[in-house]
């Protein structure tokens, strides 16, 4: 199969799954206990620690909040098939790029591909097909304008695949283009030439696609539980360095969770150099849950806290969400993965309606991370009561205490008792 790109484009990359294994640290790290598992964290702990015995040793995770695509616009399109040699102008030009087209098929949303079909007769030498927008192909010229008078204004990224059949009706060969409609007033046109035919070719089927583009987006979130500490002692977690790809700081927020998920205490830019810190303290089993994200996530679901208000309401009203909440938006997905539910492909109508949510208004946040696990000046903090470390006893610290709330184990009690 031959692929040819007709222009430059963007190459996002993608993250598949990393497997994350169970290291046998007396102190270690496990990520991925966010709803959807570890999709693409990247991180690696510490050579083995027992912060119990040294309080003045540390564990260090290392990980990344990763640029992520998500699926990009689908545009309208409109594929012709010509039987004469082409003109050409620039786009929006006012002049034809091809004319005298003997066949138009036409993707439109929510349909994701449109497809032609013809003969391939000796001595052939070329096929010449033109793709451009639904709406500029009215006039019967593909000429990047409506009507040949204002620019289509239509964006979004195609694929056109041209597979040759023989006499036998039996796959012998494919061509595919790939191209993006990126100013609104594009069209392009395509030409097969005789040596990409295959001799045994003796028809073709030229099928458009309009559901291939991506976007990039910033809206990761990395999940750790931190096991083997001491049961109800008080520990700091701080990130400690971290730079994003420009060599800025990365500006995280860092969150303290409790066994079911639910968010017991964040902080921004407390720590040195205005990294995160928390003073956090171990459940009865001796574990730790956090999670880093953006600073402009305090939900802790992906998305920045101001614009996602109208974005979840609006996922709501279009029906591709159960619930408008933040706290139920699923954080992360990639088009690398589309079986992911929070991973919505929004229709081209949708766009046209709200055209701020082409994709999630995520945190915008990407860089690497460095987080210290330290063991702070005792069990309890520095006063009766004080669980998180703040100075005084409050509504932190009660939460706390719920959060450990439950039946000691059957063999004798348990630290918490």
């Amino acid at each position: 199969m031959t692929r040819s790109s007709l222009i430059p484009i963007l190459s996002l990359p993608l993250f598949a799954a990393t497997p994350v294994v169970a290291q046998s640290f007396t102190t270690h790290i496990e990520s991925g206990d966010a709803p959807m598992g570890p999709f693409n964290d990247v991180f690696s702990g510490s050579e083995e620690v027992n912060l119990s015995l040294d309080p003045d040793d540390c564990l260090l995770i290392s990980g990344k909040l990763q640029e992520d695509c998500v699926w990009g616009a689908q545009p309208s399109l409109c594929l012709a098939l010509y039987s004469a040699p082409f003109t050409c102008e620039p786009p929006g030009g006012g002049t034809a790029i091809v004319d005298g087209a003997t066949d138009f098929v036409f993707a439109q949303p929510p349909a994701t591909s449109a497809s032609l079909t013809g003969p391939v007769t000796p001595p052939i030498t070329a096929l010449r097909f033109g793709v451009g927008a639904f709406v500029d192909c009215f006039d019967g010229a593909l000429n990047g304008l409506f009507q040949s008078s204002s620019p289509h204004e239509v964006t979004g990224a195609f694929e056109l695949e041209i597979e040759f059949r023989d006499a036998m009706d039996a796959p012998v060969g494919v061509v595919v283009y790939e191209g993006d409609l990126k100013q609104g007033r594009d069209g392009f046109r395509i030409g097969v030439g005789a040596n990409e035919i295959p001799g045994a070719a003796t028809s073709f089927v030229a099928t458009v696609r309009n559901d291939v583009g991506q976007a990039p987006v910033c809206y990761d979130v990395d999940h750790y539980t931190i096991k083997g500490l001491e049961p109800l002692v008080e520990y700091t977690v701080e990130v400690v360095s971290g730079v994003d790809c420009d060599g800025f700081p990365t500006d995280t927020t860092l969150g303290w969770l409790d066994s079911s998920g639910d968010l017991i205490l964040a902080d921004t830019d407390s720590g040195q150099g205005g990294y995160s810190k928390l003073s956090v303290i171990a459940d009865v089993l001796g574990e730790v849950r956090i999670a880093v994200t953006g600073n402009t996530d305090d939900n802790f679901n992906g998305l920045d806290d101001i614009p996602e208000v109208s974005y979840l309401q609006f996922l709501f009203d279009e029906g591709y969400i159960m619930s408008p909440l933040p706290s139920d938006y699923d954080p992360g997905a990639s088009a690398k993965d589309d079986s992911v539910s929070s991973l919505i492909r929004l229709s081209a109508d949708d766009f046209d309606d709200f055209p701020a949510f082409q994709s999630p208004p995520g945190h915008s946040i990407c860089g690497c991370y460095t987080i210290s696990v330290k063991r702070s000046v005792g069990p309890g903090g520095p006063c009766i009561g004080d669980l998180d470390g703040d100075g005084g006893v409050g509504s932190a610290d009660l939460a706390t205490l719920i959060g450990n709330w439950g039946p000691c184990e059957e063999d004798g009690g348990g630290p918490g008792e």
